[in-house]
């Protein structure tokens, strides 16, 4: 009977903490206000810009 509290202490704690992580990570996600251009306003970088990786997914 014991162990069966346990198990179940465990897998609150588990959930708990998935819980806890994934708000973590939810809150600390970057915006689209985070664009340097966005910022401060401005054209982007002048000069020759190079693609390093393209891809496009189509479903």
């Amino acid at each position: 009977m014991k162990s069966a509290v346990k198990t179940k202490s465990i897998n609150l704690l588990a959930a708990l903490a998935l819980v806890t992580m994934f708000t973590t990570m939810q809150s600390s996600s970057c915006s689209k206000s985070d664009d340097v251009a966005a910022i401060n306003n401005t054209t982007p970088i002048a000069g020759t810009w190079r693609v390093s990786f393209y891809w496009d997914q189509k479903e």
